[in-house]
């Protein structure tokens, strides 16, 4: 009877069975490697997955004042009368006259609207009867009283009126005559504002200042964990601008330009209008 031969016998017996233990033998080492190689990059990045990366997140605030360019302010139309029809036509036609005085003086139609139209009833009071006969019976006399009733209708009419420019009527010459010409026409303004025009290119200029404080906060934050930042992963803007103006602390500062006895001399300062953006960006860190 042969004996058995060994496993490292039965290599050694053909070139051909040494190549392939030594094929086998690489396939197991690779095996080896690529395992360890995962193990430990498993437990370098305890805490990360590829749903929930390790991030940063930093924020930058910048504002700026700018000096209104716009004046806002409302027309008030309100008329009474003994339907809807005759009460419409006279806000109309004085709707009509606020229009054409405003026209007159350069405020262009896309800076007029209508902000509100409504239509309610009247009432009034009417004496009830004195007396009263019961079927079959004298007449007995009734405590006086009142009732009301629907007499007519009242249309009231809001317009939101913006007068451009305003910054370069120094002296303020032009509003005071656009109010003073309002007031003859007998044409009721009030809620005054003041605004920037167009703030799109100060919003643009003030989120890149934004950005930038952001870029420097996340290199400093960075450097303190002791981390390298990778790409940016989310940007998020919380821009806003303030619609009243700060307005200055000035003695001769009045409560309305709007008011009759004071339109040629009211002083209304326009202050600042705060423009400001916070923005945020996270950050995958290395």
């Amino acid at each position: 009877m042969n004996n058995p031969t060994t496993f490292m016998q039965w290599i050694d017996a053909s070139p051909f069975r040494k190549n392939i233990a030594v094929v086998i033998l690489v396939f197991i080492a690779l095996a080896l490697i690529t395992g360890t190689v995962l193990l430990y990059k498993n437990v370098s990045s305890f805490g990360m997955s590829a749903n929930n990366p390790q991030v940063i997140s930093v924020t930058g605030r910048a504002e700026e004042f700018i000096k209104p360019d716009t004046l806002v302010f409302s027309i008030t139309v309100n008329e009474d009368g003994t339907d809807v029809v005759s009460a419409s036509k006279k806000v109309d036609a004085k709707v009509a006259s606020a229009l054409a005085v405003l026209k007159s003086n350069g405020v262009e139609e896309k800076n007029i609207k209508t902000t509100s139209r409504e239509v309610n009833d009247t009432y009034g009071n009417q004496s009830c009867p004195t007396q009263y006969t019961m079927p079959g019976a004298r007449e007995i006399a009734m405590p006086p009283c009142t009732t009301s009733k629907v007499i007519g209708v009242n249309v009231y009419q809001t317009l939101e009126v913006k007068v451009q420019n305003i910054d370069k009527d120094t002296d303020g010459s032009k509003q005071n005559k656009l109010i003073s010409d309002l007031t003859t026409a007998n044409i009721k303004t009030g809620q005054v504002s003041f605004t920037v025009y167009d703030t799109d290119e100060v919003k643009v200029r003030v989120r890149a200042e934004a950005i930038k404080k952001a870029k420097a906060n996340a290199k400093i934050l960075a450097r303190d964990l002791g981390v390298d930042l990778d790409k940016l992963q989310s940007f998020g803007d919380s821009g806003t601008a303030n619609p009243y103006p700060f307005m200055s602390e000035r003695a001769e500062m009045a409560p309305s330009m709007m008011a009759k006895d004071a339109v040629s001399n009211a002083s209304v300062p326009t202050g600042e209008q705060k423009i400001s953006t916070e923005v945020t960006l996270t950050y995958l860190i290395k």
